[in-house]
């Protein structure tokens, strides 16, 4: 058993991750998500975790674009993109499930740290860069 991942191998992860058509859909609440069974977008849906809702809002989320995968100093890697954005938006958010558009497999959920609501405006997603979407350490 290996007590340790080498550099190329976490960075290999976060490529692997960076070459789906990724996309991020954003949640009111996912306080039923169950890690074990909730492994896809629609059994997340299925589960009782509510993806907000609005006419400007498209469901299932948008497309993560300019994705990189970068080494970090750490030896971890990580998984970035730019800013996801809904204009006119009305609704509350707190979480941002990523999933792969192709499978449905949920690759990471985002947990804002709180709930953001907007009404009638533009609410703007960004990633944070230190940290990423995705993190492996």
């Amino acid at each position: 058993m290996a007590s340790s991942i080498p550099r190329r191998g976490r960075k290999a992860v976060t490529d692997a991750i960076r070459d789906k058509s990724l996309k991020v859909a954003l949640f009111a609440d996912i306080t039923n998500y169950d890690p074990l069974t909730a492994t896809t977008y629609a059994a997340l849906k299925a589960g009782g975790a509510t993806e907000v809702s609005h006419a400007s809002y498209t469901t299932g989320g948008y497309a993560l674009v300019g994705m990189a995968s970068t080494n970090l100093a750490t030896n971890g890697a990580i998984l970035t993109a730019n800013p996801t954005s809904v204009a006119t938006a009305t609704f509350t958010c707190r979480y941002g499930v990523i999933y792969d558009a192709t499978s449905g497999n949920i690759e990471g959920i985002s947990d804002f740290g709180q709930s953001y609501t907007v009404t009638n405006g533009t609410i703007t997603v960004t990633w944070n860069v230190t940290t990423g979407i995705i993190n492996v350490q």
